[in-house]
């Protein structure tokens, strides 16, 4: 397990470090940060299918222009998948909102 230094305390990946100030350290590694952000995106998806499955693509487009696409930008921009498998991670979730949008599950 990697083990980093601040301010003279060392910090684990994965482990919740409270700093001499208060502040609260959390350090994941990359991979994790691509799961949970896959996590999340797919939960949020899940729910519009389920809720407005039967609506105009139209409205379906903007539900998912408003609640997913925030997700997956914020997580490109942030921290920038280098790896093939964070960068498919994040298409994957872009495919399948297209697919729900436009209703072609082929």
């Amino acid at each position: 397990m990697s083990v980093y230094r601040l301010c003279d305390t060392d910090i684990e990946i994965g482990k919740i470090h409270k700093h001499r100030r208060g502040v609260h350290v959390l350090l994941i590694c990359l991979e994790k940060q691509c799961e949970e952000i896959q996590r999340k995106a797919n939960r949020v998806l899940a729910v519009l299918q389920r809720n407005i499955h039967f609506v105009p693509t139209k409205i379906k487009g903007h539900a998912c222009y408003a609640l997913v696409r925030p997700i997956t930008e914020y997580s490109s921009t942030t921290w920038s998948p280098y790896t093939s498998k964070g960068i498919a991670s994040i298409e994957a979730i872009r495919r399948r909102v297209a697919r729900f949008v436009s209703n072609d599950y082929r």
